[in-house]
C-alpha cells in the first residue's frame, strides 16, 4: 500500500475466536461549530451541562448491555474553570476517554509546528486532569487516504501517540447513495505506516454527516442557531432541519454496517457525537437499537471501545515499528 508517497502495510486484527466481528463505539464530544452562534462560530471542548447529562444517560444504556463507550475530548475543555466531571465519571465507570486535540485541529491540514504545540498542551492537561496518557488520537474533521503526511505523523509520534483514528470523511462520499456506506469497513482496514504510526480509519456515516448535511435543510438549521446555538432545547422541541424519519434511516444504515462487518469478519469503527444525538435522538434510540441488533446475532459480536480493540486485537499481534 502507498499513501502520500509513504509505504504502509495492513495490520493484523485478531478478533477473538468466540466472536464473529468487532464493533468499536466511539463518540467525539465536540460543542460543534454547526450548532454554534452565527455571530460567534466555532467548535470547542467546554462540554455544556445538557450534553454532559446526555452522555451520562448514554453510559447508563451502554452498561445495561454490559458494554462501554469511548469518548474523544477536545482538550481545551479541561482548562481552569471548565466542568469536566462527566469525563472523570466516565473513566471511573470503565468507559474510555482519549484526545481529540486541544483545539480541534485537523491532523492532516494543520501546520506541523502548530500541531506540535497543540498536542503538547493536550497531553499536559489530559495527564494532569484525567490521568490519561497519550495512546490513540482521534483526528478532527477526518481526512481522505493519503492526506496524513510524514511531517504530521512525525509530530503525532513524537507526542506519544502510537495510534491515530482520523482517516474518513464521515460518509460524505456516499452522499448520493448513503446505504453504500455499509461496506466501508471492508474498504478501509487498519494499516501501519513504516514510521510506526498505526491508522485505524473510522467507517461509514456519522450522525453529523447524515443528519446535519446529507438530509439537512440549511435554512432551518440556521434558524435553530439563532435560537438555541450551544444551548439546551425545550423538552417538547423537535428537530426541524432533517427529513421525516431521518433517524430511522441512520439506524437502519448502521445496522447494515454491522451486518456487513459480521458477514465478512471485520472491525467496524463507528463515530458519533453526543451533542448531535441530544438534538436528533433524545430517547437514545440509536444506541439502544444498535446494541440490541448487535446482541441479537447468533454468532456473537465483540462490542466496546477502540482502546479495547487495540489492546485485545491489534497490539499483541503487531510489533510497534519506528524508524
Amino acid at each position: 500500500m502507498t499513501y502520500n508517497g509513504s509505504v504502509a502495510e495492513l495490520v493484523k486484527v485478531r478478533i477473538p475466536k468466540q466472536y464473529r466481528c468487532a464493533v468499536a463505539l466511539t463518540y467525539d464530544t465536540d460543542m460543534a461549530n454547526g450548532y454554534s452562534p452565527l455571530d460567534n462560530p466555532g467548535c470547542h471542548g467546554r462540554t455544556a451541562p445538557f450534553v454532559a447529562d446526555y452522555m451520562r444517560q448514554m453510559m447508563d444504556h451502554a452498561e445495561r448491555f454490559d458494554t462501554r463507550l469511548h469518548f474523544f475530548k477536545i482538550v481545551n475543555g479541561l482548562e481552569k474553570g471548565c466542568d469536566y466531571s462527566v469525563y472523570q465519571e466516565a473513566l471511573a465507570r470503565g468507559h474510555d476517554v482519549d484526545c481529540h486535540t486541544y483545539d480541534h485541529l485537523n491532523l492532516a491540514y494543520t501546520n506541523p509546528e502548530k500541531l506540535d504545540v497543540d498536542l503538547k498542551r493536550a497531553n499536559l492537561l489530559m495527564q494532569e486532569k484525567l490521568k490519561v496518557e497519550p495512546f490513540v488520537l482521534r483526528g478532527p474533521g477526518g481526512y481522505p487516504p493519503g492526506a496524513l503526511g510524514p511531517d504530521s505523523r512525525s509530530v503525532i509520534l513524537k507526542n506519544g501517540f502510537r495510534y491515530v483514528s482520523g482517516q474518513g470523511t464521515g460518509g460524505m462520499e456516499y452522499k448520493n447513495n448513503p446505504g453504500d456506506s455499509a461496506r466501508d469497513s471492508g474498504a478501509h482496514p487498519p494499516f501501519r505506516f513504516l514510521d510506526g504510526l498505526i491508522e485505524i480509519p473510522f467507517h461509514g456515516l456519522t450522525d453529523r454527516a447524515f443528519l446535519d448535511n446529507i438530509v439537512a435543510d440549511d435554512d432551518a438549521l440556521t434558524e435553530f442557531r439563532k435560537l438555541y446555538a450551544h444551548k439546551s432545547v425545550p423538552a417538547d422541541w423537535k428537530c426541524s432541519w432533517t427529513v421525516p424519519n431521518a433517524l430511522d434511516h441512520l439506524i437502519e444504515i448502521q445496522k447494515n454496517s454491522v451486518d456487513y462487518a459480521h458477514k465478512h469478519r471485520l472491525l467496524l469503527n463507528l463515530v458519533q457525537h453526543p451533542y448531535s444525538h441530544y438534538l436528533h435522538d433524545p430517547d437514545h434510540r440509536h444506541l439502544c437499537e444498535l446494541l440490541d441488533h448487535i446482541q441479537s446475532k447468533e454468532d456473537p459480536i465483540w462490542v466496546g471501545t477502540l482502546r479495547g480493540v487495540i489492546r485485545e486485537m491489534i497490539e499483541p499481534y503487531n510489533g510497534h515499528r519506528s524508524q
